[in-house]
């Protein structure tokens, strides 16, 4: 198979969340700076009108939108106490270089430079969505996943194809959804079948520096079945159809023991792999997606060794631009840009 990452498979972090604590003397001040208009301007930073106060878990929430084709979600002052402070939410991937460089900037600013420098080792991940990109996949195949009892079908109303499967509740901690990815945007073709499978984890309740490369193990956990067991007259009409309808976790569920293990066993006749484990790279998709939050300092193979040393680390301001590869002068001009058109935006609703 090829591996290339536009014409084979690829693994992302495409969207992480982390809490992190904030002593009470300081949180005032941090409340007041998200507020200021000065900083709303410059990072495009607003308040969020909220749909439903009542499902709120923080009192404060801001869309952030200096970066095109996504949002960031920062989020102050939970109604529980017992929650942590600070809440960000940001897709890494649509974020890009610059957007990076710029919401670090925006942290440091809102947060202090010393938080900000703890954030990768003591900020605790609420939400991790790892993502795999299969860009040459097989049609038409049913994903599965042991030990899941509710899985959901959804189908082109023209078609009957389907367009996505999720296998996994709302509520559960992992779950998983499998959907055309050239249909989401717009732009399906027939020549190629480009496919994302995402695995939503929540409540890891983990450091960054702790996300582990077995997170992506379960992508070699899920069984792939090709759609031609409908035919199968093996197994009966009833769960044909369930199937049909809303994924084979949940017409398996509803079978006896002794019924599930026979069905499984017919369903072995029809098992794709599609997966290339060799594309499982955890490390670096959690090096593009996380690391820009490291000083260059603390970067390296001994990172959980220097973890200690961070607290008594107090590093000049001059050296606090993370590393993300050279400043090279089109990476400063684009960068100059971004804070040129915030300040442009800022100056235009003073007058206003």
């Amino acid at each position: 198979m090829n591996t290339n990452a536009q014409s084979g498979q690829q693994l992302l972090i495409d969207m992480v969340a982390f809490t992190y604590f904030i002593a009470e003397q300081d949180r005032m001040a941090i409340v007041n700076m998200a507020n200021s208009r000065v900083f709303q301007m410059l990072y495009q930073c607003f308040p969020q009108r909220k749909n439903n106060a009542k499902m709120a878990r923080y009192k404060n929430d801001y869309g952030i939108k200096f970066a095109k084709d996504t949002q960031v979600k920062l989020s102050l002052y939970p109604i529980n106490k017992s929650h942590r402070f600070v809440r960000l939410e940001f897709n890494p991937e649509k974020l890009g270089w610059v957007g990076r460089i710029v919401l670090r900037r925006m942290l440091v600013e809102l947060l202090g430079r010393d938080a900000v420098l703890r954030l990768y080792f003591e900020a605790v991940v609420t939400r991790l969505d790892l993502t795999l990109d299969i860009f040459d996949m097989e049609r038409a195949l049913y994903v599965h996943r042991d030990r899941v009892c509710h899985s959901e079908v959804f189908r082109d109303a023209e078609t009957g194809e389907m367009s996505s499967q999720i296998v996994g509740s709302k509520d559960s901690n992992i779950r998983i959804i499998l959907y055309n990815k050239d249909a989401e945007q717009g732009t399906s073709t027939i020549a190629r079948n480009y496919q994302r499978i995402e695995v939503n984890y929540k409540h890891l309740n983990c450091s960054m520096d702790q996300l582990e490369p077995s997170l992506a193990d379960i992508f070699m956990s899920l069984n792939f079945f090709r759609n031609s067991f409908l035919k199968d007259r093996r197994m009966t009409k009833a769960f044909r159809k369930d199937a049909y309808s809303n994924g084979l976790n949940n017409a398996l569920n509803k079978l006896p023991k002794a019924d599930k293990d026979q069905y499984l066993e017919y369903l072995e006749d029809y098992r794709a792999n599609p997966i290339d484990q060799k594309a499982l790279r955890f490390e670096l998709a959690h090096y593009r997606a996380l690391k820009f939050l490291v000083h260059k300092d603390f970067r390296g193979t001994e990172v959980r060794a220097q973890r200690s040393l961070i607290k008594n680390t107090h590093l000049p301001s001059k050296h606090w631009m993370p590393s993300v590869g050279y400043f090279t002068p089109a990476f400063r001009k684009e960068f100059a840009e971004v804070i040129k058109r915030s300040r442009q935006k800022q100056r235009k609703r003073i007058r206003l």
